[in-house]
């Protein structure tokens, strides 16, 4: 139960890793989707409208109508209309003094208006004082300006041979650490076929892989049709593995396909490694997956490997 839980905590943490991955790839191609689910719906609007104004007619038609009859009500009413003119004149009279009030109100405001812009009008013409101060004793550095670009011309060019000595120490450090990794890839391997072939450790030297395969301890997490499955491994090397299906059916994945898996320990989840796979072939009640021999991941996988007991 413990081993069960450790992988079910394990298989989590990759998920969550997974689907964080996921969700950004996920963000970057909805993105597209989005903007042509705003054009049909702009589509959709203006039929939409298209149906209102059609409505919208023959409401106005019905309208019509309706004020032709109102027309009538209104000549009706106009004797009562008549008497509330003069209310209507008290009122017009108070408006015509808050429009007064409003236009003086404007007018004061293109008052302050005027002179901010004069004010402003000044300040440029002070800006443009100071300009001409300026380029008058800029004019009178330029000498001195082609000489100090000469010297940094120098400077820039000593800078790029700088660099560039920089760059060819960086790419010898990174071709001097590849060979290490490799140099220890070689003396990690030499060491637990050794150990492995002195215990008894069953080998299969008929395996299509370029490195030799053994049977060891060692469960792969792998993610099928939305399921994270833990299979285990019937033998590995450095440069691929063969799973066991433990009774799922694999034979849907295609071959050459890539998947990240990650490869522990049975008896230590933390003892784990992640590689991206690629299906090399489906065999009954297995399938076989082979990896780039990349230099850090082959140097993971090796440490890891030299951990493992046979089983």
């Amino acid at each position: 139960m413990d081993d069960a839980k450790r992988i079910q905590e394990a298989a989590a943490r990759w998920e969550k890793r997974r689907a964080e991955q996921a969700a950004q790839h996920e963000r970057k191609r909805t993105q597209s989707a989005q903007h042509q689910v705003i054009i049909e719906a702009e589509l959709d609007r203006f039929d939409a409208e298209g149906r209102e104004l059609a409505a919208e007619r023959a409401r106005l038609d019905a309208e019509r109508a309706r004020r032709a009859a109102e027309r009538l009500r209104l000549e009706a009413e106009a004797q009562r209309l008549e008497a509330e003119r003069g209310s209507l004149d008290q009122r017009d009279a108070a408006e015509r003094r808050k429009v007064a009030e409003q236009d003086e109100l404007l007018r004061k405001l293109e008052l302050e208006k005027i002179e901010e812009e004069k004010r402003r009008v000044e300040q440029e013409r002070a800006w443009v004082d100071q300009e001409v101060a300026h380029v008058e004793a800029e004019a009178s550095h330029l000498q001195a300006r082609d000489e100090h670009r000469d010297a940094e011309r120098v400077r820039l060019e000593k800078l790029k041979a700088q660099r560039a000595e920089e760059k060819r120490r960086r790419e010898e450090a990174q071709k001097t650490r590849q060979a290490e990794l490799n140099k220890m890839v070689v003396e990690i391997e030499r060491r637990y076929e050794a150990h492995h072939k002195a215990v008894g450790t069953p080998v299969d030297p008929n395996a299509p892989a370029r490195k030799a395969r053994f049977e060891l301890c060692a469960s792969m997490l792998l993610k099928h049709q939305g399921q994270t499955l833990a299979l285990p491994v019937q033998n590995i090397s450095l440069s691929g593995a063969l799973l066991g299906t433990l009774g799922h059916d694999l034979s849907s994945i295609p071959l050459g396909s890539e998947h990240p898996v990650m490869l522990f320990a049975s008896d230590n989840v933390d003892n784990q490694v992640d590689i991206i796979a690629k299906v090399a072939r489906h065999v009954k009640d297995g399938l076989a997956l082979t990896w780039p021999p990349e230099a850090e991941s082959t140097f993971r996988l090796a440490l890891l490997l030299e951990t493992l007991p046979p089983r």
